[in-house]
């Protein structure tokens, strides 16, 4: 007995280790603790209470099988999951996840079919599905929508790879076709749409010309300038953070944006700078410079009108005023520069 006790409190030391250092190495905290303790402690607790069935199972027996099939599936979209997160993003995710999970759940069904019935794998394998991909989306549906489309998509491949070795027919591969087609679509403009929706309200960024307050900006050397000090010229806005990873991407489209309109009577292209907790204003010219670009930087921070009048909590945002200091545009910097130069013809 003593052995048992022994076991059950290493294998709960264990994925307490794993837990805490995937929320320090990986999650965002900046929305707090207690997403990534609800989120990512169901999922550790699921994992080590199927553990310790798993182990005091009889070998070979139903539970056994069940669970295995269970854990090939968390580790197949474990390892697929970082297509997200490490460089390649969401609509590659769906690009690569979708016919690899298909593959992988033709696979599993064809192995674990001799040992269960189709009932049982399916079973198996949406209940893994759930905890993993659909249980943080139920309960924290505004954290995680970004990546719903990649999250459909997995789904849909476990499903595609199911059906592709249990039932095998017409509907099937139609429904296969569709799922394919869909998947090259949403990664070569349908997840973009999903994003721009998301964001800024529409799917292509544009809105109807809006009058809009006389903002005030500042820059690194106190200087002020109100938006009516612009009237004349479209103004773009790009307004990014100094947390953000893919506003400082995006930087060299904005650099090239400004190089080619930087002598125009026509356009002007700037950034703005957002201001949060203890930074300065100084901070987004000097990041800017550090990157080796020469774009404008002026600077707001968190409580400033602009923000909270066009709902903006996500980042990089960009903005198009036209000569009258109306909104025309509120959306990604690739939307933007495709209207600019739509408006140019």
């Amino acid at each position: 007995m003593k052995n048992v006790y022994f076991r059950i409190i290493a294998i709960i030391l264990l994925l307490v280790a794993c837990y805490l250092t995937y929320v320090s190495c990986v999650h965002d905290t900046r929305y707090g603790i207690w997403k990534p303790l609800i989120l990512d402690g169901s999922l550790f607790f699921s994992l080590g209470i199927g553990n310790l069935i798993y182990q005091y199972s009889r070998k070979g027996s139903l539970t056994r099988r069940f669970l295995q099939v269970s854990i090939w599936w968390v580790l197949a979209v474990f390892l697929l999951s970082f297509t997200r997160s490490y460089g390649l993003g969401f609509h590659y995710s769906i690009l690569i996840g979708f016919p690899a999970l298909a593959v992988c759940s033709y696979f599993i069904s064809r192995y674990y079919s001799r040992y269960l019935s189709n009932g049982q794998l399916l079973v198996a394998l949406l209940l893994s599905e759930f905890m993993l991909e659909w249980f943080p989306r139920i309960f924290y549906w505004n954290y995680q929508r970004v990546s719903f489309p990649s999250t459909l998509f997995f789904s849909l491949g476990l499903l595609i790879g199911y059906f592709l070795y249990t039932k095998r027919n017409n509907i099937t591969y139609i429904f296969t076709g569709i799922c394919i087609v869909a998947s090259v679509w949403m990664f070569t403009d349908g997840y973009t749409l999903w994003l721009n929706k998301l964001n800024y309200g529409t799917f292509t960024g544009k809105v109807k010309c809006t009058q809009m307050k006389d903002y005030q900006f500042v820059n690194e050397e106190g200087d002020t300038v109100r938006l009516s000090q612009w009237r004349g010229k479209k103004v773009l806005i790009d307004c990014w953070t100094q947390w953000c990873g893919i506003c400082r991407k995006k930087m060299p489209v904005l650099q090239q944006m400004h190089e080619r309109y930087k002598n125009s009577d026509k356009v002007y292209v700037t950034s703005l700078f957002v201001i949060y907790r203890n930074e300065k204003k100084e901070e987004g010219a000097q990041i800017v410079k550090e990157e080796g670009f020469s774009f404008p930087v002026w600077s707001i921070d968190t409580t400033h009108e602009l923000l909270s009048d066009l709902n903006i909590t996500g980042y990089p945002r960009v903005l198009i005023f036209d000569e009258e200091g109306c909104l025309i545009f509120h959306g990604s910097i690739e939307g933007a520069e495709e209207l600019l130069k739509e408006r140019e013809n």
